[in-house]
C-alpha cells in the first residue's frame, strides 16, 4: 500500500514477546525531507525502539527488516501534543499573570507550574494516548 499521507520508517525487529514486536528504527536519508524532522525523536537520535502490537496474521522473526507506518495526521497530532501545546501553556502561564500586574518572578513560577500540571495530566492519560499513536507494520 503506497499512501503519500503516511510517515514510513524502515526498521529491524530486535525483540519479540507474546503480544508485541520491538522494532529498532534507524535515522535515514528520508528523514531529511520530512516536515517534522526537527521535532521527531527518530530524526535526532541514532535509533529508536518502537513497540508494535502483534496482529494474528503477522509472523516475523528477530532480525527481520520491516516497514513501519503511521498516518501523517497522527504525526502532526503528536507534534502538537509534544511541543506546541506545552509551549502555549507555558507562554499563557507567564503572559496572563503578567497582564494582571503579577510580578515577573511569580508569573514565571505560574508558567512552570502550569507546564508541570500539563505533564502530570498527560502522564495519567499516557496509556490512552499510546493506543491512539500506534505504528503498524506494512
Amino acid at each position: 500500500m503506497n499512501n503519500k499521507n503516511e510517515i514510513k520508517h524502515q526498521g529491524v525487529i530486535r525483540k519479540i514477546t507474546n503480544d508485541f514486536y520491538f522494532v529498532a528504527v534507524e535515522r535515514t536519508a528520508a528523514c531529511q525531507g520530512c516536515a517534522a524532522k526537527n521535532f521527531c525523536n527518530i530524526a535526532t537520535d541514532k535509533s529508536e525502539l518502537i513497540t508494535i502490537q502483534k496482529l494474528p496474521h503477522q509472523n516475523f522473526n528477530i532480525g527481520d527488516e520491516v516497514t513501519l507506518s503511521i498516518s501523517e495526521k497522527m504525526g502532526w497530532k503528536a507534534l502538537f501534543y509534544g511541543y506546541m501545546l506545552p509551549f502555549l501553556i507555558l507562554m499563557a502561564g507567564i503572559i496572563i499573570p503578567s497582564l494582571v500586574a503579577v510580578p515577573q518572578g511569580i508569573a514565571g513560577i505560574v508558567g512552570i507550574g502550569a507546564l508541570a500540571l500539563y505533564y502530570v495530566i498527560f502522564g495519567f492519560f499516557s496509556k490512552k494516548i499510546d493506543k491512539e499513536f500506534q505504528f503498524k507494520i506494512i
